[in-house]
């Protein structure tokens, strides 16, 4: 919608419209403690592009070649069909750390040129707008209602600030490390252990240290550990094959992949697809269309790479089960996004909704045993990322009082994570949502002469089917444009619909209009963008409204000067590579 519409639908006028950094007001009270609950401390592991597995080895092989994420999740209840609700890297984050969609923080375009040398602003002058630290994020809420300490270890990717404090959070890696070639192997032994830093990052304390340092014994604590791999395989294979310990991985994987499809099976598909399979050619290297080496090869990166992080996340358990916070630390793993891994003949996380991108684990180990009394067991409910800072809200408190609250009323019909955690047969979300919007893919239709392509996804995942709807924008606003929309349904009864091979959309009517019924007349509206309570919350996002719209307006502008030339390709080879 336009900015004057939003402003008028939100109730938001003259005075509310402050500056860009509007905070949170403080409220000097505390929630309540349960009675008799002993408050944990709280481990938060994210990854970065682990997706749940899928066309892997069985789960015995994989957990031989992934022990320490094999020995957490045995010790863990785990969530099988939890989703994140946003790609890429920085929209991903922003729903986890906020409880909140992209579309309602507009926190939809990764950073992209922040590391690059600067080519990326050959294209677009200025990176994606940052995290608007007025947002709450878990790091604040903690520390002001709930009496937490709050620390950040590792990769961060919503802003370019060089401190968290105005998030939430103590600590930080500096500058943060989002992801270059070969990034994770450097810099994820030094986010664990710190000493020595890698080159480009600025010597400052880190997990472990600091879990032995005074700081930690300031309980109770929330303190994440955000690690980069397996998020090398991004460069796969121009990057990898250029760092000895990469090049070469153990061959491990001989069979075809069951759902890959090839550019004249995504001609069934939405064109965005085919424009993102091609941008991954010019951001991070050929790789054939067919399959066989290159692809098999990609498979066996990126299991390497998983394991370079499953080291680090061993080293890490082992160095907090050596502390004194062991058995009153409650562990919650996680990772951003997934990664697509050459299925539908794609790789990366954006430009569709299918499963490999936007299924993930979700892992929460409890010693105190207050909340899980059956570790080693699964829970199958539908939950997302935008669960998680309730599911932290609850965990510091021990019941769900806080809902009741004014400071967290945008989060108090969020799903309960903490309460499937007691009780099994608890009900989780009847959908789940994901979106994808990044505005540089509008680029790579003009460039790759595909013409105009719808670049806005979203997803809508109930436990039988999903609804991928691509649509357009309307010019200078963020109103959903219907006319021209591309849609792709999939239907879960066959195997072929669970494999997200055969798009049902135009042979099955009746299911495609009652999801995509469903999406616009109550998930977008009362889910996706429903509005923001408070008028401190709506000011923020006002502005962040005004800020995305000013990025996007630069991307508009772009595409009316950009052509083949070297140096264009060369810049949306640098822009393209981490989606």
């Amino acid at each position: 919608m336009k900015r004057r519409t939003f402003l008028s639908a939100t109730g938001l006028t003259g005075a509310a419209l402050l500056g860009s950094q509007l905070p949170i007001k403080s409220n000097s009270w505390a929630i309540a403690q349960t009675s008799g609950y002993k408050k944990p401390n709280i481990l938060v592991i994210v990854v970065d592009q682990l997706r749940t597995p899928q066309w892997f080895p069985a789960q015995a092989t994989l957990d031989n070649f992934l022990p320490a994420i094999a020995q957490l999740r045995k010790s863990s209840v785990s969530f099988t069909r939890y989703y994140t609700a946003a790609t890429a890297c920085t929209a991903a984050r922003g729903t986890l750390v906020t409880g909140l969609y992209s579309h309602q923080t507009f926190v939809m375009d990764t950073h992209l040129n922040d590391g690059d040398g600067g080519r990326g602003s050959v294209l677009i002058k200025a990176p994606a707008p940052s995290l608007n630290p007025g947002f709450p994020t878990w790091g604040k809420l903690l520390r002001t209602h709930f009496g937490y300490s709050t620390w950040w270890f590792g990769k961060w990717h919503l802003s370019t600030t060089d401190s968290l404090e105005p998030y939430g959070f103590s600590g930080g890696t500096y500058p943060s490390p989002n992801g270059n070639p070969g990034e994770g192997l450097a810099v994820d032994p030094y986010i664990v252990n710190g000493g020595t830093p890698p080159q480009g990052i600025q010597a400052t304390e880190q997990f472990a240290e600091w879990l032995n340092s005074n700081e930690a014994k300031n309980t109770p604590w929330c303190t994440t550990l955000s690690l980069i791999n397996p998020h090398d395989i991004s460069w796969y294979p121009r990057g990898t094959e250029q760092i000895p310990a990469e090049s070469n991985p153990p061959s491990v994987f001989k069979d075809k992949i069951p759902n890959f499809e090839t550019p004249f099976e995504l001609t069934k598909k939405p064109r965005l697809q085919e424009a993102f399979r091609r941008a991954s050619n010019i951001g991070a290297g050929f790789v054939p269309p067919e399959f066989g080496q290159p692809w098999l090869k990609l498979l066996d990166s990126y299991l390497l790479f998983q394991q370079f992080v499953d080291t680090q996340i061993g080293k890490a358990l082992n160095i907090l089960e050596n502390s004194p916070y062991a058995q009153n630390t409650i562990i919650v793993f996680t990772s951003d996004h997934g990664e697509y891994g050459g299925s539908h003949g794609l790789r990366g996380k954006s430009g569709a909704v299918y499963e490999e991108a936007i299924n993930v684990p979700l892992y929460i180990k409890d010693p105190t045993k207050q909340w899980v009394s059956t570790p080693g067991t699964e829970r199958t409910q539908l939950c997302s990322s935008v669960d998680i800072v309730p599911l932290l809200l609850t965990i510091a408190s021990g019941d769900n009082r806080w809902r009741s609250q004014p400071a967290f009323s945008h989060l108090n019909t969020r799903l309960d994570i903490a309460q499937i955690l007691r009780r099994p047969n608890a009900s989780g979300r009847p959908y789940v949502l994901h979106t994808t919007d990044e505005l540089i893919l509008e680029l790579v239709g003009d460039l790759l002469v595909l013409g105009d392509t719808p670049n806005h996804v979203i997803g809508y995942r109930t436990d039988k089917a999903k609804l991928g709807a691509y649509n357009f924008w309307r010019p200078g606003t963020i109103d959903i444009e219907t006319k021209g929309m591309e849609a792709e349904v999939y239907n879960y009864s066959t195997a072929r619909g669970q494999q997200e091979l055969d798009s049902v959309s135009n042979s099955q009517p009746k299911l495609y209009k009652q999801l995509a019924s469903n999406l616009f007349n109550d998930a977008i509206p009362n889910e996706l963008r429903k509005p923001l309570p408070t008028p401190e919350l709506q000011a923020i996002q006002q502005q962040a409204l005004k800020d995305y719209l000013s990025f996007a307006e630069q991307t508009t502008k772009v595409k009316s000067r950009v052509d083949k030339t070297d140096e264009h390709l060369q810049a949306l080879s640098a822009a393209i590579v981490n989606l």
